[in-house]
């Protein structure tokens, strides 16, 4: 595979540890600073996969008045099927964004064809059906 042109580029991530995760959407890192932070986790399933206390993370700061928190946890490093380490993203809000960017970069081409529309999040199977009240 030739690797090509990212779809999608990051502010720079801190790195840190993962110290703890609690409360789905809650982590504490301690960055290399020793300081130690919690940070917003977008992705509430278990992350069994990615989520080893000591682990090594990387955050986004984006200090904001409109957020409860100035980190975002964008990453963790785990084995991949060959045993060595890698990045994975864990920020499930993330997902539609890159396949997007992917379509649109036609990286997808070979796999999907040509695409006409791209409609994020739309409802799949039976439609819900509006009866109205006899008038």
């Amino acid at each position: 595979m030739m690797a090509g042109k990212p779809v999608l580029t990051f502010p720079q991530l801190q790195e840190g540890v993962l110290i703890r995760r609690y409360k789905r959407f809650l982590a504490d890192i301690q960055l290399a600073s020793g300081e130690i932070v919690t940070a917003h986790c977008a992705n509430t399933g278990p992350m069994t996969g990615v989520l080893h206390q000591g682990g090594r993370v990387r955050l986004r700061h984006a200090p904001s008045p409109s957020r409860k928190l100035d980190w975002s946890w964008e990453q963790a490093e785990t084995k991949n099927t060959n045993g060595a380490m890698c990045w994975v993203g864990v920020n499930t809000s993330l997902a539609n964004k890159l396949v997007r960017l992917a379509i649109e970069a036609n990286h997808l081409k070979a796999e999907l064809g040509d695409i006409e529309t791209i409609r994020p999040e739309v409802v799949y199977g039976l439609s819900l059906i509006h009866i109205s009240e006899p008038t």
